[in-house]
């Protein structure tokens, strides 16, 4: 299945006044009578199919491990600095541990808001959390603080796209009829 973050809109004009008092939930009315349908994300080969409620759990569950990972990298640094200051003995390069990570994060989201309206969002997803985790292998195999930074800024390239991507995934998959029961 290949998922696409783009929508599609569904119009047709309807001037009859008796259709008026009709109201489909999934539509709006324009001013000029004309009804307007979301139908959901695409695929090349037209709307894309919901997933079954099995299914969509699993695809939750797999998104809510990769974000919890990206969370997790993001705050666990504050708790790890000092053994890895008396490990490294350079206390010259603490700042760097946590800022590493959190600017290439930040500056790699906009290229990732591209890549996913260029590609398909699964396999960017996957690339990104492929990336994220080159950078935890980069990160555990140091034996130096420059190395740790480095695997720490790769570990935020990654991470740029995690988010993000996982918004996107549950945006294309959930029906829009579900969306207020998971904003509470």
């Amino acid at each position: 299945m290949k998922l696409n973050t783009r929508f599609r809109k569904e119009t047709k004009v309807n001037n009859d006044p008796a259709h008026a008092k009709q109201v489909n939930p999934d539509s709006t009315q324009s001013g000029d009578g004309e009804e307007v349908r979301e139908t959901g994300a695409l695929s090349e080969n037209g709307p894309v199919n919901r997933l079954s409620k099995k299914n969509l759990t699993l695809v939750i569950a797999a998104l809510c491990l990769a974000v919890f990972c990206q969370a997790l990298d993001t705050t666990i640094i504050a708790t790890a600095i000092p053994r890895i200051t008396d490990e490294f003995s350079s206390l010259d390069d603490v700042g760097w541990y946590g800022s590493g990570y959190l600017l290439a994060n930040c500056a790699s989201l906009l290229s990732y808001g591209k890549l996913y309206n260029l590609f398909p969002v699964q396999w960017v997803f996957l690339g990104a959390l492929g990336v994220f985790e080159l950078g935890s292998l980069v990160c555990g195999a140091t034996p130096s603080s420059v190395g740790l930074i480095m695997g720490r800024v790769i570990q935020g390239i990654g991470a740029g796209g995690l988010l993000s991507g996982g918004t996107l995934i549950i945006a294309a998959t959930v029906p829009l009829t579900v969306y207020p029961l998971n904003s509470i």
